[in-house]
């Protein structure tokens, strides 16, 4: 399934005469359909590989799929499906990983990284030229500039 999604984002991309693309990168939620172990409520029970991670302002148990976007064109790059209890920032570098693989199969480059401050990593700033994770304004800061 996964190469046959690879072929058709290749073949839009090639389409679309993409050369430099921006990539967005994002998780979220997917709610496992398991109840949690009595003996570890970290984990599934009739889904032992799911785990007990955010949703927002809550936690629950299942999965994160972290994708990588091409805005500017609206298609899917590049996925990964892991634990909803892993931060975003161990699978950044794999995510923009694939994403290349897919651009330089349709002979397009990365120019940029779009991303929240969960993907803020060091390893990722040196995958890519330009990166740009915005960072919300607290209200200490918001007092001091007026």
């Amino acid at each position: 399934m996964r190469r046959i999604i690879d072929e058709k984002v290749v073949k839009l991309l090639k389409k679309n005469e993409a050369e430099m693309v921006d990539a967005v990168l994002d998780a979220s939620f997917i709610k496992a359909w398991s109840i949690r172990d009595p003996r570890d409520s970290r984990k599934g029970y009739s889904d032992s590989e799911a785990r007990v991670g955010r949703t927002g302002r809550t936690y629950g148990l299942g999965y994160k799929l972290h994708l990588s976007i091409d805005y500017k064109r609206r298609l899917p790059l590049a996925s990964i499906v892991a634990s909803a209890n892993q931060n975003e920032k161990k699978h950044s570098p794999t995510l923009v990983e694939k994403t290349k693989q897919i651009l330089k199969k349709a002979g397009a480059k990365l120019r940029s990284i779009i991303a929240d401050s969960q993907y803020s990593a060091e390893k990722l700033r040196n995958m890519v030229s330009e990166v740009v994770i915005p960072y919300q304004q607290t209200r200490n800061a918001m007092s001091k500039a007026y």
